[in-house]
């Protein structure tokens, strides 16, 4: 009996841990809603927030947009309203019809981050913190956040021209602390705020996983006092959820009357409490080991491919070298071999030609030769006839015993037959020379036929080439007449357009710098001769703080003005604090942008509706002149 009584008081004590955790998660959200609500409206009453404002959502799930009118003051800041902390991708867009200055500030509006001047402004309130003050697109970080600002000189028209009343400010992401967002205006008016904002998926899905957690704790408590209490018990449980979960008082109530019911299973959710983290620290190591290990298994994974792919680049670049180098040599030797052939085939022609030149005088030498041997042997049969004749006249001589008749027939015959004899080798020596003759003349005509012919065909070759050169002089002399001419035509086409472009550009830039010259006025005008505001420092000891107006630090440029208001300190009051106020008065000097090719830089200055008062001449026919305006 008595363990059955432990059992029973065990089971109640652990749904009344149930019921207790139910609440706890129940509490802690009606006094977080609570906290976000109260803190907001602090905010808002701290900055006298008046007229329509931002009207954000709590709930972070769905964005949303908006819209209302703001009325602008002159010479002075309105507050347009106060982003929360966390608020998601918010964007505030400005419209209106004269120079309007959209502006953030810090907590409580106390710190500039985007304004005009803003280092004077946090240096005067002594809170030297980094801002944005810029004319065109620009960005800061700031509080975990980035502020997008399109700058003072507004956004571009639709003419090409920036609209100073169109601004925009849009903060990427989600602030640490609250920004308000504020507008100076130069001119009494009315200006249209649109805005919007993002969802927060992040805090969506913690918002969301926090209620189910809720909801599944109520339920498992219901579901244990159901089964492990009696009837009555159940309905104080039930009671206390449903209060709980109606009001945020019922919530307080009920955990009041429950306090003295979960007071005895307290010690025992501590224990459980100590056990279950040790557990979760044990096991988040455990997860953080395990995810360490992965990691540097994909960092070692990555790296062996990292390795593996530059090897095989290096792999495919060798291969590609080895290509073109291999390509490189085939070409060589291709062309090595052909001009081998050339050369060849040159060296066969030129062997050609001196073997037939070899030729001709081979034969010339031989047919001249031949005639020579032709000649001697007709000069040895005369020699030989003459010294036959000369042995018959010796055997006459002998033979001279007998009769003298005889030796007179004898020697008429042999004179006679001598002389026959004579003349047949005259006439045979005589032929025999005049065909010698002939065949050198012959040789020698064939000769001169051939050098004859050898030396018109160089003559022709040498007219030919002479030709051919002049021909290539008149074309070359054409061609390069013609190309001086096409040269100096482009030359001059090109000087021309330069000239013109040099023109162009020059009006370009006159037109530019009159315009910059008239924008830098009325930006002069809208901005340095507008009114200003400062504080003075502190002064003691019940001195009275408005002679702090007259032109002492921190007073803008020693400017004197009006004090226009006083803040004491101290029990004794005997710290204070004045605000002045002035108008600048007077002229103001300034310097135009930089004109080229002789253009007038005073022309500046009368866009600007300025003075020229000095004109400063640069190199190259440039100038830059100081213009003087009136506030």
């Amino acid at each position: 009996m008595r363990t059955e009584h432990q059992k029973s008081a065990k089971k109640v004590t652990d749904t009344l841990k149930l019921v207790k955790k139910a609440l706890a998660r129940e509490k802690k959200l009606c006094d977080a809603e609570a906290k976000a609500s109260e803190k907001k409206k602090k905010e808002a009453a701290k900055l006298h927030i008046g007229g329509p404002t931002f009207e954000f959502s709590p709930s972070p799930c769905k964005g949303g947009k908006g819209k209302f009118s703001k009325k602008l003051l002159k010479d002075a800041r309105a507050t347009v309203g106060v982003i929360p902390a966390g608020q998601n991708n918010v964007k505030v867009f400005m419209k209106a019809e004269d120079d309007v200055d959209l502006e953030v500030w810090g907590p409580f509006g106390k710190v500039a981050i985007v304004a005009f001047s803003c280092q004077h402004i946090n240096r005067v309130h002594k809170t030297p913190t980094a801002c944005l003050d810029a004319g065109d697109k620009s960005k800061i970080k700031y509080a975990g956040a980035t502020i997008h600002y399109s700058g003072w000189d507004g956004q571009m028209g639709k003419y090409g021209y920036k609209n100073s009343g169109y601004e925009y400010i849009k903060i990427e992401g989600k602030s640490k602390v609250p920004l308000t967002i504020k507008t100076y205006g130069y001119v009494p008016g009315t200006g249209k705020v649109t805005y919007s904002w993002g969802p927060d998926k992040k805090e969506c899905a913690k918002r969301a996983k926090l209620a189910k957690k809720a909801a599944k704790a109520a339920y498992d408590a219901k579901k244990a006092a159901l089964k492990n209490m009696r009837e009555s018990q159940f309905k104080k449980v039930a009671h206390a959820l449903a209060s709980a979960t109606k009001t945020c008082s019922g919530a307080k109530g009920s955990v009041k009357a429950m306090q003295s019911a979960v007071q005895l299973a307290r010690n025992n959710v501590n224990k459980w409490a100590a056990k279950i983290r040790s557990c979760v620290e044990k096991k988040a190591k455990e997860q953080a080991t395990k995810k360490e290990q992965k990691r540097k298994s994909i960092l070692a994974e990555k790296n062996n491919k990292e390795v593996a792919a530059k090897a095989m680049e290096r792999k495919r670049k060798k291969v590609e070298s080895e290509k073109r180098e291999k390509t490189v040599k085939e070409n060589l030797r291709k062309k090595a071999e052909k001009r081998d052939k050339k050369e060849n085939a040159d060296k066969k022609r030129l062997e050609q030609q001196r073997k037939a030149e070899k030729a001709r005088k081979l034969e010339a030498s031989n047919k001249e030769q031949t005639a020579k041997q032709q000649e001697r042997q007709g000069k040895e049969k005369q020699t030989k006839v003459e010294q036959q004749a000369k042995a018959l006249e010796r055997q006459q001589k002998a033979k001279e015993g007998e009769g003298k008749q005889k030796e007179r027939t004898r020697k008429a015959e042999l004179a006679a037959k001598a002389k026959e004899q004579q003349q047949k080798v005259e006439k045979a020596n005589k032929k025999k020379i005049e065909l010698a003759g002939k065949a050198r003349e012959k040789a020698k005509k064939h000769q001169k036929e051939q050098a004859e012919k050898a030396a018109e065909r160089a003559r022709k070759a040498q007219e030919k080439a002479k030709k051919r050169e002049s021909t290539a002089k008149e074309s070359s002399s054409k061609e390069s007449a013609s190309k001086e001419r096409t040269a100096k035509r482009v030359e001059q086409q090109q000087k021309q357009e330069k000239k013109s472009k040099q023109q162009q550009e020059a009006n370009t830039k006159a037109a530019q710098a009159a315009r910059d010259a008239q924008r830098k006025a009325q930006e002069l005008k809208s901005k340095r001769c507008r009114t200003r505001e400062w504080a003075t420092n502190f002064w003691y000891a019940w001195t009275d703080c408005c002679r702090g107006c007259d032109g002492r630090a921190p007073a803008p440029g020693g400017m004197r003005g009006a004090c226009v208001w006083k803040r004491k300190y101290n029990w004794g009051k005997d710290k204070s604090q004045c605000g002045c106020r002035a108008t600048p008065r007077g002229t103001i000097d300034f310097n135009t942008n930089r004109y080229y090719f002789g253009v007038d830089c005073c022309k500046g200055c009368q866009a600007a509706q300025s003075q020229c008062i000095a004109r400063h001449k640069g190199a190259a026919w440039t100038s830059v002149c100081t213009c003087r305006m009136s506030c």
